[in-house]
């Protein structure tokens, strides 16, 4: 048959050719006995062409080499953590791989031919996730492929919002309730008197600054990363 040599291919010798030889099917090529043009075949194949042919010449089945191509069967985004995973890339001749940013890495950076790719990811620590893009490129034909990942960001912690009045004096918290306040964020299911940790964002990311804080029936001091001293009632003065 025609692909077996280096004759013509014909949109039959193209279907063939993309369940015996490798090839990566862009879309579906029919069963015409057409010959395909370098046009036609890059249009139905992940392929490229060895050898000068414009778009319009009729190129011989061992001209056409397949272009990369990267099997994604990943689904989802990638979890916050380190971690690392494969991607099997399908590709004739020599080929580099690029990334988009350095929070992750790919081996190997460079090859020949079928590979398996490993891409490792750093632990994202930031609250948002973020987008890794790789572009494999074909060193003799300049085709590329790209595969995009979304990696998730760090959990934040659930949190509840309650207003404070805050104050750099025991003295005086007390009495700024309920006049002037300002909303903080405790842990999810706890209250400002039984919370441990105090947030100054909702996403539990920020701990708030240092300072006595008062719900207008206690106060507490909270030094930035816990709270320090005994719970103090405001009605005792607001003197701790």
């Amino acid at each position: 048959m025609a692909r077996q040599t280096n004759a013509m291919i014909t949109f039959s010798d193209a279907a063939q050719m993309l369940t015996s030889n490798g090839f990566i099917q862009r879309r579906a090529p029919g069963s015409s006995t057409k010959c395909m043009t370098k046009a036609k075949i890059e249009e139905y194949m992940f392929a490229y062409i060895d050898g000068s042919y414009s778009s319009s010449q009729l190129v011989p089945f061992n001209k056409i080499k397949r272009a990369p191509y990267i099997n994604i069967t990943r689904t989802g985004n990638e979890d916050q953590a380190a971690h690392s995973f494969t991607l099997a890339l399908k590709v004739d001749g020599a080929f580099t791989v690029s990334r988009s940013s350095n929070w992750f890495s790919i081996s190997p950076s460079s090859g020949s031919g079928d590979t398996t790719l490993t891409v490792t990811l750093t632990a994202n620590t930031n609250g948002l996730s973020r987008l890794g893009i790789l572009t494999v490129t074909s060193t003799p034909s300049g085709k590329t492929f790209s595969y995009e990942f979304d990696q998730d960001g760090i959990q934040t912690n659930p949190t509840s919002a309650v207003p404070l009045s805050v104050s750099q004096g025991a003295r005086d918290v007390c009495e700024l309730y309920p006049g002037t306040v300002t909303t903080y964020y405790v842990t999810q299911g706890k209250t400002f008197t039984n919370t441990s940790i105090l947030y100054s964002d909702n996403a539990g990311t920020t701990n708030a600054p240092a300072g006595y804080y008062s719900n207008g029936e206690y106060h507490r001091y909270w030094n930035g990363s816990q709270f320090t001293g005994n719970m103090i009632e405001c009605d005792n003065g607001g003197i701790g």
